[in-house]
């Protein structure tokens, strides 16, 4: 549709299925743009995670000739005046697939008890080992500003956020990967993120409340070709086997067609009992009880929609990055999807349990 009438458009963003109803996209591509060294598509791919993993986002970007767009696509970090668009043409899309286990019903039923409020404060991380521990000793610029720390060497660039204690890792001169496609299979991938996350000692002393909760694939194509380049490993930190529910509290992994880290980042926290501990008895969770709050409340905000039940989760609620708080509480997270006037688009619904 797009390749014979792109001039004067350089990229398109959009999703390739019913997104999840939120106001946050915005805010979330911004920060990415401002706090990482990730380029356009990618800070847009992450931002849509951040609101949800059931987000299919996309990215089309254009150019005089295929190449040149796929050129643009892998490698732009700003926007731009400029024009590209002229006839060529290239995308990526990326798809989450949650690993089986954590956030289950079923899982989470299997324990005696669990707390029902925890503690959760950001990890108070270095930000100089965080970085020596991804670019060695010998870094080469630093730039410091009141609340973000910017390290580079020849292995790569480093930022950290001291608001939300949140780091990002990109690795120096990424080879193009985009003409071949990945033959690691997901079970592969997680164990060379595994041996990344083992082989970082800031990461390494929380890695026993690491679980593996979704595994990411990034498409690129064209009009004629499609290929795997990338697999992301989303590691959650949980208590016991219960893993939190937002972005605080996560490690990413991101991993090349040739079986190489590319890129790391993650918001890491130091997790607690209460002083005084309000256990639930993991048999008494009602998820059938939550699941028709969550349709109940909202219909009231949506009256004339009609409302399906997309999904059931269970876990601590740790918010987002720059929203985490000193307790959370464990919840069931619904994704419903509603249909009104021909229109159809998701929303989640979070409910104490």
């Amino acid at each position: 549709t797009w390749r014979n009438a792109n001039k004067g458009l350089n990229c398109i963003f959009g999703y390739s299925n019913n997104m999840v109803d939120a106001s946050d996209y915005g805010v979330f591509f911004l920060e990415n743009l401002a706090t990482t060294d990730e380029t356009l598509a990618q800070s847009f791919l992450k931002a849509s995670r951040r609101v949800s993993e059931s987000n299919v986002p996309a990215v089309l970007c254009f150019g005089p000739n295929d190449a040149a767009a796929r050129e643009y696509l892998n490698t732009t970090k700003r926007f731009t005046s400029e024009k590209v668009g002229n006839g060529g043409s290239a995308w990526t899309y990326s798809l989450s697939k949650r690993v089986e286990g954590l956030y289950e019903f079923a899982a989470v039923t299997k324990q005696t008890a669990i707390p029902r409020t925890i503690t959760a404060r950001p990890a108070g991380l270095s930000a100089q080992k965080v970085a020596a521990s991804f670019l060695g000793s010998k870094i080469q610029d630093q730039t410091l500003s009141e609340n973000l720390k910017i390290f580079r060497s020849a292995s790569g660039t480093v930022t950290y956020n001291r608001t939300s204690d949140s780091f990002s890792f990109v690795k120096q001169k990424v080879p193009d990967s985009s003409f071949s496609s990945m033959k690691i299979d997901d079970v592969a991938a997680v164990r060379i993120a595994e041996k990344f996350v083992g082989n970082r000692a800031f990461l390494a002393k929380f890695a026993a409340s690491f679980k593996t909760s979704y595994v990411v694939d990034r498409f690129v194509g064209s009009e004629t070709e499609r290929h795997l380049v990338e697999k992301t490993v989303v590691f959650t930190q949980s208590m016991n086997g219960v893993g939190m529910l937002g972005n605080a509290g996560t490690v990413d992994v991101v991993i090349g067609a040739n079986g190489e880290v590319t890129a790391a980042s993650g918001s890491l926290l130091a997790l607690g009992k209460m002083r005084v501990t309000e256990w639930v008895d993991a048999q008494d969770i009602n998820l059938v009880s939550a699941e028709q709050a969550a349709l109940s409340a909202l219909q009231k905000k949506l009256p004339n929609a009609k409302l399906s039940l997309i999904s059931s989760l269970i876990g601590y609620e740790s918010g987002d990055y720059f929203k985490s708080r000193d307790t959370i509480r464990v919840v069931a997270e619904i994704l419903i999807e509603a249909s009104e006037g021909g229109f159809e688009r998701r929303y989640v619904e979070r409910i104490s349990l």
